[in-house]
């Protein structure tokens, strides 16, 4: 163990006592010492080109007490710069949710969602921005279970505007 310890010290050693040491009159370049023959190249703006991108997420919480969700989500999303202020957004998010009621039926629901998301964001300043977006979905839900916390029962069906429990429009 010695042997192999004094070895990785000495391979360590001359790497770093070699890279140290220049060995050709290379200059280092100095913007403040620049000469005449150096040339300045002017900013060419980058075309806009689509960015793509994935987004993960997990969420658990309490409600009502003792009851309790958990939820996970994946999101891949495509994202495209109309101009310096102005981009818009797209994303196909995939989710799974799961209820635990422990009330006097002790009982599990679950369902799985899948929506889409476009959206645009306008950039006020350096750190502000502003968005709007629209989301459609389709996930289901159980049908016909009770849904304590709320006061009323799964429909089943879409979740869309008018059907769904969460949403009063």
């Amino acid at each position: 163990m010695k042997k192999l310890t004094a070895f990785i010290v000495f391979i360590l050693a001359t790497t770093i006592l070699n890279a140290q040491t220049l060995d050709t009159d290379y200059e280092y370049y100095n913007p403040k010492e620049s000469d005449s023959e150096t040339t300045v190249k002017e900013k060419v703006p980058v075309k806009n080109q689509p960015r793509l991108g994935f987004i993960a997420g997990t969420s658990v919480g309490m409600f009502s007490g003792r009851n309790s969700f958990s939820s996970t989500f994946i999101a891949p999303n495509l994202s495209y710069s109309l101009s310096p202020r102005v981009k818009v957004n797209a994303a196909a998010i995939f989710s799974s949710t799961q209820f635990n009621y422990t009330g006097e039926q002790n009982t599990r629901q679950s369902f799985n969602n899948k929506s889409l998301l476009v959206s645009m964001d306008y950039k006020i300043s350096k750190n502000v921005s502003i968005g709007a977006g629209f989301q459609m979905s389709n996930g289901m839900y159980p049908s016909q279970q009770p849904l304590g916390q709320f006061g009323q029962s799964f429909g089943g069906g879409s979740f869309a505007p008018g059907t769904s429990p969460f949403m009063g429009w």
